[in-house]
């Protein structure tokens, strides 16, 4: 006996042909957004997601209480961490609080008490997941390098962290639900863009060619160098078009824009 259809949220039967002119805008953004969770979902198969400890993953026995004196932190990393595994497997609309706390084997009354609620576990997450990439980024000038070297140097551990399928699911995610968490704006700009800029600000200061330089025109030149860099390999890599890694030809790409991009600015102090 055949099953029967399923109904979708927006009322429609799963596998039933979809009229557009039957769905309103807000249904065409769910549409959108479930798409999203399945691109999301299947990349996840192929992420290499940082798995909780071992240590905390076994399930204790009897009744779930109040973590051990001591363990607190321990216990918050393992739900951030389990956060993280089910957001990028399975969409922010299909992970549920409950589905963290028996992750985790944790308590609910333990989760709730860290985060009062999924969008609270969310901002979490992505500020967790922020910060440990940008960690990876950091960059300090050796002797013998060259300035061109020292940008080349950034820009390719740099886009090692964007390019990672971790990271453009994360990214597919903020896109489908910006609306929903008006805090996303404020979060990705203190938390991602600000320490990026600051970082590659100050590698620019080390360069002799822009000393005397004010802040200002430092930072353009920062957001300049971002914008060539980073924003096509991670577009493309959002839209499915080349695989989420590093390879030879962005690599390439890279030191072409390096070189453009330094001698834009030296010509242009040179005339200056």
């Amino acid at each position: 006996m055949e099953a029967a259809p399923r109904a979708s949220a927006a009322g429609t039967e799963v596998g039933a042909p979809v009229r557009s002119s039957h769905i309103r805008s807000n249904d065409r953004k769910r549409v959108a957004c479930q798409g999203c969770d399945v691109q999301i979902g299947a990349m996840a198969k192929t992420a290499t997601i940082a798995r909780p400890s071992p240590a905390l993953s076994k399930p204790r026995e009897g009744r779930r209480g109040r973590p051990k004196k001591g363990t607190a932190g321990l216990v918050t990393e393992q739900i951030v961490a389990v956060a993280t595994e089910l957001f990028f497997e399975r969409g922010l609309a299909a992970t549920n609080m409950d589905d963290v706390a028996a992750r985790a084997h944790s308590s609910k009354r333990t989760l709730y008490a860290r985060f009062p609620s999924k969008e609270a576990l969310f901002e979490t997450v992505i500020i967790s997941f922020i910060r440990e990439r940008l960690q990876f980024v950091q960059s300090v000038k050796s002797a013998d390098e060259t300035p061109t070297q020292t940008l080349l140097s950034l820009g390719e551990r740099f886009l090692e962290q964007v390019l990672t399928p971790e990271t453009v699911s994360l990214y597919r995610l903020l896109v489908c639900e910006s609306d929903k968490f008006p805090n996303l704006p404020r979060i990705l700009e203190e938390e991602g863009w600000e320490p990026t800029i600051r970082l590659i600000a100050e590698v620019l200061r080390q360069d002799s060619v822009l000393r005397g330089v004010d802040d200002d025109e430092i930072r353009f030149l920062a957001e300049t160098f971002l914008a060539l860099t980073a924003e096509s390999p991670l577009r493309r890599a959002s839209l499915g078009l080349q695989p989420p890694k590093m390879t030879d030809q962005i690599r390439k790409d890279l030191r072409r824009a390096i070189l453009i991009f330094r001698n834009g600015y030296i010509s242009q102090r040179s005339v200056s």
